[in-house]
């Protein structure tokens, strides 16, 4: 399958089969570059999975912003005289790029409405997945041919964007003590009895929270974890491929070296999502009560993460 738009064009192949192009053909395609990049992606079938076979071309090339070209997405904004333009690039510019005339505050509702009804493509470069246009927003927030914001952004500070190919080595150069290679988490951790306690807040003292990115199954994942009024949280988040969570289980496990004693716990994986959306209630996340484990932690609480294919 081939693609081909701005100057540049994917080629998708099964595993086993060879790609030939001619090279005059090439050059000629992308405008004659005196430099041409190659970018080589292998994807499962599932993550390049084509929802609906017919794209109307023909109709789409008339609702691109006359900015970006981009193909335009409710709400659309218009100019005086009547030129559409998608909502990003409208607060950008302040005439329209067509006529130059001035922006209103009109949206077309119809156009919006006919737009939400059409199948559009994914415009990440390698990525053939087609959807109603309603829903090819969510479909960018996980595609894995796009690129993603650091997945320490809320942790971090990070604000580098990259290739779904590129993250892992983000992660290795830019936030390597987040990176989870070994499977166990050692956290600092006192256990304050009530009896023994000298001021009302010294549990607050315990209060933490971290983010780590594990690599399983030629995946990444991120796991929150958070300590807060007494209970200990973990989320397992799958990086990119949208509805893939739901394939793989995370297990905690919390240790006790001394008495070589654990507790294991098991939940489901979860969508990828920021700090603040992590452990909502509609989620699927490990909770515990810090009393029950609460003898087999001496000063530091120690827990182990696996991540497991469901059977």
């Amino acid at each position: 399958n081939m693609r081909n738009r701005l100057n540049n064009f994917a080629i998708s192949e099964k595993l086993g089969e060879g790609i030939n192009l001619d090279r005059t053909f090439i050059t000629e395609s992308l405008g004659n570059p005196s430099i041409v990049l190659v970018r080589i992606q292998i994807v499962t079938q599932e993550d390049n999975e084509n929802h609906f076979e017919e794209v109307q071309w023909e109709l789409l090339e008339e609702l691109e912003c006359s900015y970006c070209l981009e193909f335009l997405l409710p709400p659309v904004q218009q100019c005086i005289t009547g030129h559409s333009i998608c909502s990003n690039c409208k607060m950008t510019q302040s005439v329209c790029p067509t006529c130059t005339k001035d922006f209103k505050d009109t949206v077309n509702i119809t156009l919006g409405k006919l737009i939400d009804h059409l199948v559009y493509p994914c415009k990440n470069e390698g990525c053939n997945f087609t959807c109603k246009a309603k829903d090819i927003s969510e479909h960018y927030s996980k595609c894995i041919y796009g690129k993603f914001k650091c997945p320490l952004h809320d942790y971090e500070n990070c604000s580098e964007e990259i290739y779904y190919t590129g993250l892992y080595d983000h992660i290795l150069t830019n936030h390597y003590e987040n990176l989870l290679e070994m499977d166990t988490v050692s956290v600092p951790f006192k256990i304050y009895h009530e009896e023994n306690e000298t001021e009302p807040g010294d549990d607050d003292k315990n209060l933490n929270e971290d983010c780590f990115i594990l690599r399983y199954d030629f995946r990444l994942f991120k796991l929150h974890y958070k300590y807060e009024n007494g209970m200990c949280q973990w989320e397992m988040q799958l990086i990119g491929s949208t509805n893939e969570d739901k394939k793989y289980d995370f297990e905690v496990d919390v240790v006790d070296n001394r008495r070589n004693q654990r507790i294991c716990f098991k939940r489901e994986c979860s969508t990828l999502s920021s700090k603040t959306e992590a452990f909502a209630e509609d989620r699927s996340f490990i909770y515990i009560d810090i009393d029950q484990v609460h003898s087999m932690i001496d000063e530091e609480l120690i827990y182990s993460v696996r991540i497991l294919p469901k059977s």
